[in-house]
């Protein structure tokens, strides 16, 4: 695998700082590939559950945990560690009763699954947390590491002290013969600075000189017993530390196997969570692994996000081989370097920088020959260079790999070149491996139009600027530019013209057809700017009448509750002057106390509020309004869900979310009436006139007049719709000419608006 060329060490060292452990930025020296699809996809699920958690939740912070991996090392054979060694023991146990904690308060909505085994084996050893805390602090054995340690500090200060207060004496008592007042140590024992001319008759032995020779430093003899108790005491105290750190370290050797476990697990969740920042920094996601190479706006990671070009890069069936062309400024080799890298990227189980839902096959190998590889050490052309790793490529390379080649066939006689570019090419599609390729041969730029397999692609140049957009268009080649940045640079005007007479001589079929292209994907270009313009100022035009909508109903919706609370208000202020009106009746005594009750309930439902009534239930006899007729009508039956409601002299068959409850009544139908009264025709409450001619329309609505008048029915409803607007000028002259209707107007919106008329009888 050729990765060098598409600088695997140089990702690894963009993403080794995220780790925070030593171990952790080791495991990502040590990054490799997988060799199994399944084993990347579970690393990707991984970083992915740990870049959610940084995302959505306060995650583990590894930069607190101590490196006890020569701690582990020396425990492991039973070392006695140091107090310093103890204490970073500690830290690092703290550290994980930290981490055990943080993995407990992520919330279930946070799926954290992939990620949460490495949390089970955690163990912060709680008991040994808690006696090394207890026995340990910077540069000191605590007291409460033992009692015989405690008691023999107790002692030994004990002992200082009293040692001091003698000394202290004897200074005080031998001033004259001191060179200066006080006392200090030597050779770890308490001495006098003597006078020399003294020594003899000072009561003492002799330890030190100074450097004059003038004083002599002197151990009293008042304090000999004193001093030999204080270091009997002190090397107590050494030996009981000592066996204190013998003893804890043979603790913590017990216990080697859970903080080892503890260790890798650190270095682990470090690793992964390294890859998670990154994958935030470059703005990376999972890929899935597919037969088909589907980078949706893919990014090369070393570019900052502000400044890189996204490109959609895809070679699906029947396409195995892109060919890229263009400017030779470098744009090309991008697109093949983030080809390469999201590919390497995705077999060591990386998320890539590419949007959610991209795919790519899990190559094997992954061959390319990217950039000047002319060696002076092996005496080797660019050209030679190039072949002898192509030449690998040919030998091992098979179906199931990724092969990036460019500016293939460069470097030697460009007939010569572009023949053996088609050749190499032949070879690779004939193993069906993945092959992109970069060229400035028309040959090659023609050879996709010969090959449904192949692909030809380009990368945009500006002209103005001279440099790349990095903008990749599928399905047509590039131009090199060579003449505009010759003459961008200041080559003489002559020398161009020169050239360009020379190319059109030498002009093939191939280029021709290159330049045909070229001419019509400006051509194509253009109109993609003019639809997408026009787009634009559809979908604000869509947006401006979404958000007027919005306002108008929002306006309807406060003019309604406006209008229910003045109704409301009115009919409270109805209710207490009819109240009031019955009072002074009932004490006038003109009215008897049931009527006052039956008046008083009988307004009460007659004056119930719009916001009560609504949620009534219906019933037979009950007065409703219809809500398509706005018109008032009684509730003759109910039948499973079917309300059969009388309008006039009409009879409905209706749903209940069509009707408005009114009031409660009762229903009063004269049933000898309806015994002598002659039957009438069955009248429906609509006409549809649409569909029919005008003279056939207008027959049919005069016998429809007619028969409403005869039945008696209040008002109808004559549908012309809008059409040519001839069905509605009819209606309209016979509905104004007409005896039998008193008036007329157009449906409201509920009605169908303009689409019809609604008339009304005497």
């Amino acid at each position: 695998m050729t990765i060098q060329s598409l600088e695997w060490n140089t990702l690894k060292a963009h993403l080794e700082p995220y780790a925070k452990t030593q171990k952790g930025r080791e495991l990502i020296q040590a990054l490799e590939v997988f060799k199994r699809p399944e084993m990347a996809s579970q690393s990707m699920h991984e970083i992915a559950a740990a870049k959610n958690w940084i995302e959505r939740h306060p995650h583990p912070d590894f930069g607190s945990f101590f490196d006890v991996a020569s701690q582990l090392k020396d425990l492991k054979i039973e070392r006695v560690i140091s107090i310093s060694d103890h204490l970073k023991v500690l830290h690092f146990l703290k550290g994980i009763d930290r981490l055990i904690v943080r993995f407990k308060s992520v919330p279930a909505e946070i799926n954290i699954d992939s990620i949460r085994p490495y949390s089970l084996p955690l163990d912060s050893l709680k008991k040994v947390r808690e006696l090394l805390a207890l026995s340990y602090e910077p540069e000191r054995v605590l007291d409460s590491a033992s009692s015989e340690l405690k008691s023999t500090r107790q002692l030994l200060s004990k002992t200082e002290k009293q040692l001091n207060d003698k000394l202290k004496t004897i200074v005080e008592k031998n001033k004259a013969d001191l060179s200066e007042g006080f006392f200090t140590q030597r050779h770890g024992r308490y001495v006098l600075p003597v006078k020399i001319t003294v020594k003899n008759r000072f009561k003492g032995s002799v330890v030190d000189y100074s450097a004059s020779g003038e004083t002599v430093y002197m151990e009293p003899t008042d304090v000999g017993d004193l001093s030999a108790e204080k270091r009997r005491l002190e090397a107590l105290e050494a030996a009981e530390i000592e066996r204190i750190l013998q003893a804890t370290s043979a603790l913590l050797h017990d216990h080697y196997e859970g903080l080892n476990i503890n260790f890798q697990q650190v270095t682990l969740l470090d690793g992964i969570f390294a890859k998670a920042h990154y994958a935030l920094e470059i703005d990376a996601h999972p890929i899935e692994f597919g037969s088909h190479l589907n980078l949706l706006e893919a990014r090369h990671p070393f570019i900052p996000i502000k400044d890189v070009v996204a490109n959609t890069i895809t070679l699906s069936a029947p396409h195995r081989v892109m060919i890229i062309s263009g400017s030779n400024t470098g744009g090309k080799t991008v697109v093949l370097k983030t080809v390469g890298m999201c590919a390497l990227m995705a077999k060591a189980g990386l998320l890539i920088p590419a949007s959610i839902g991209s795919s790519i096959p899990f190559f094997e190998q992954i061959y390319a020959d990217i950039g000047d590889e002319q060696s002076i050490e092996q005496s080797l052309s660019t050209f030679s260079s190039h072949l002898t790793q192509i030449i690998e490529m040919v030998n091992l390379a098979t179906a199931k790999d990724l092969i990036i080649l460019d500016e293939l066939g460069s470097g030697t006689d460009p007939q010569a070149g572009a023949a053996l570019a088609r050749a190499l090419m032949d070879h690779f599609r004939n193993l069906k491996a993945h092959l992109f390729v970069t060229t400035h041969y028309p040959d090659l730029k023609a050879y996709a139009y010969d090959h449904e397999d192949v692909l030809n692609a380009s990368v945009a140049f500006d002209t103005k600027t001279l440099k790349p957009t990095y903008q990749l268009f599928l399905d047509t080649p590039g131009e090199s530019h060579a003449f505009l940045i010759a003459e961008r640079l200041g080559l003489k005007p002559n020398v161009i013209m020169t050239a360009q007479s020379y190319l059109q001589q030498a002009s093939s079929p191939v280029s021709q057809l290159i330049q045909t292209l070229e001419e019509k994907k400006v051509e194509i270009e253009k109109d993609r700017l003019v639809l997408d313009q026009q787009l634009n100022k559809v979908n604000k035009e869509k947006a401006d009448l979404l958000q007027m909508k919005t306002t108008l109903q929002e306006e309807r919706r406060t003019y309604k509750d406006k209008l229910k609370r003045q109704a409301q208000l009115e009919i409270e202020s109805l209710k207490e002057e009819l109240d009031a009106t019955l009072e002074s009746l009932k004490a006038s005594s003109q009215i008897k106390m049931h009527e006052i009750q039956a008046a008083k309930a009988l307004l009460n439902s007659s004056l119930e509020s719009p916001s009560s009534s609504s949620s009534e239930t219906i019933g037979v006899g009950d007065r409703v309004e219809i809500k398509k007729f706005n018109r008032p009508g009684q509730v003759k039956a109910i039948k499973k869900g079917t309300y059969t409601v009388i309008m006039g002299n009409l009879e409905l068959k209706l749903q209940k979310e069509e009707l408005i409850f009114l009031r409660k009544d009762v229903l009063n139908i004269d049933k000898d009436s309806q015994v002598h009264t002659p039957p009438r025709k069955a009248i429906s409450a609509e006409c549809d006139l649409r569909g029919l001619r005008v003279e056939e329309a207008q027959d049919m609505l005069l016998k429809y007049i007619d028969d409403c008048s005869v039945a008696g029915v209040p008002f109808v409803r004559i549908i012309h719709g809008f059409g040519t607007l001839a069905l509605r000028k009819m209606v309209k002259e016979i509905v104004q000419s007409s005896s039998l209707v008193a008036s007329s107007r157009d449906g409201q919106g509920n009605e169908g608006g303009n689409g019809v008329t609604v008339i009304y009888f005497e």
